[in-house]
């Protein structure tokens, strides 16, 4: 069983269809929930003639995701895995399946995300496909389920770990980018030493949209402020040839040099080396090194 929170805001046309491709698509058991961030286009009387998935409509002005998803989950009394995307995207065949073999793969995964059209980096369909019907395609047949370590998952579709989310906690409340939101969760999660994984062959199917998901200043000064640092990169590649020499390094941002060794419950601050994937920084950063063994 999984919780499907699909979060909209205006764009109604997005939201009928990402709704109808579950329809067609979806062949597991679900909870579709659409949460609604105050629209002011015509979702409301659409959904509400609905009978598959529940609505809710939040009547204040436009609020922080994270307050909202926190409301929802204890409200409804959420128990399961959660799935929570945003309301531009088609489902396509076996997305779900995929990314829940993949999250139930290790007990120490707490977060899975899919691969895209339009987006950048690590989460982009590859090789790279024009229209849904080609992504339809693609995604067809019995390949086996695989994932790659992230440091990072983007914030469009995460499906996150009921346990793990016990662990971490309530979402950031005081920002209200989804961005934001998620970044800040997947930061508390690798601190808690969860695995965030990308299924590269689980895909969605990004619509136009019109919502930027805009991150204002001042909320990236209060994630600075929080954990020294503006932005996250993305980057996965080397992560498992740091696993054999027993430890690897995590750059995260541009606005400190710090190294933070995890070992255990223990966090040792020193001095950043200054170098990342055998590229010296050239501005200051956060890098985090995962100690697990004996490497240097």
């Amino acid at each position: 069983m999984i919780t499907v929170i699909m979060l909209a805001y205006d764009e109604l046309e997005n939201i009928q269809k990402a709704i109808q491709s579950f329809r067609l698509f979806c062949n597991m058991d679900i909870s579709l929930i659409v949460i609604d961030n105050g629209s002011s286009d015509s979702i409301k009387d659409w959904a509400q003639e609905q009978t598959d998935f529940i609505y809710i409509y939040m009547d204040e002005e436009y609020s922080s995701w994270g307050k909202i998803l926190n409301q929802v989950i204890k409200k409804l009394q959420i128990n399961t895995d959660v799935l929570i995307m945003e309301g531009h995207y088609k489902l396509v065949p076996n997305y779900l399946q995929r990314m829940e073999g993949v999250l139930h793969s290790k007990k120490s995964i707490g977060a899975v995300g899919g691969v895209y059209n339009e987006t950048m980096y690590h989460q982009r369909i590859s090789p790279e496909v024009d229209n849904y019907g080609m992504a339809i395609a693609c995604a067809g047949g019995e390949e086996a389920i695989k994932g790659k370590e992230a440091i990072t998952l983007d914030s469009g579709a995460i499906l996150w770990k009921k346990e793990a989310m016990d662990e971490i906690g309530s979402f950031e409340e005081e920002v209200e980018s989804l961005f934001l939101v998620m970044m800040d969760y997947c930061i508390r999660a690798v601190m808690k030493r969860k695995k965030l994984m990308i299924c590269p062959n689980a895909v969605l199917w990004k619509l136009p949209t019109n919502y930027g998901n805009s991150r204002p200043k001042e909320e990236f000064d209060l994630i600075e402020k929080k954990w020294g640092m503006h932005y996250i990169l993305h980057d996965y590649n080397n992560l498992a040839d740091y696993r054999k020499r027993g430890c690897f390094r995590i750059c995260f941002g541009d606005w400190m040099c710090q190294w933070w060794n995890i070992a255990g419950n223990k966090k040792q601050i020193s001095e950043c080396k200054g170098i990342w994937n055998g590229i010296k920084c050239k501005s200051r950063c956060i890098c985090i090194t995962f100690c697990t063994g004996g490497g240097k």
